[in-house]
């Protein structure tokens, strides 16, 4: 047999099995390992397999935040917008209307820093 030939068909079904699902996993992970026996195909599949859902749940997670702070920030600039609609209505002066944007601008970029404040936002 020379380098370009593969005893791949002349295998076990199973053991053909064993190493297509290690390459499709491969392919939705991005790594190649090189196993050559049965039992290193296993593994590695189960592994890649195992880092192809911690992979997954860290994305998901990031994503979820994200979409966390986005809405916050939709809310409290809902909310500011609001607040200067009201004070341009009822005639506020000019240094009061910029300080209290300030202040509710400060307070939605630190938030965090003041949780028994999140009712309002």
């Amino acid at each position: 047999m020379n380098k370009f030939e593969s005893d791949y068909y002349s295998t076990p079904l199973f053991q053909r099995y064993y190493v297509m699902f290690y390459y499709c996993i491969l392919l939705i992970v991005g790594n190649d390992v090189n196993p050559s026996t049965v039992s290193e195909f296993k593994f590695c599949s189960f592994m890649l397999f195992i880092g192809a859902f911690i992979e997954g749940y860290i994305i998901g997670a990031i994503t979820s935040e994200m979409s966390k702070h986005e809405e916050q920030t939709r809310i409290t600039g809902n909310l500011i917008e609001y607040v200067n609609f009201s004070m341009d209505i009822h005639i506020f002066p000019e240094l009061v209307k910029k300080s209290i944007t300030e202040f509710m601008i400060f307070f939605r970029e630190n938030i965090e820093c003041r949780p028994e404040f999140t009712e309002f936002f």
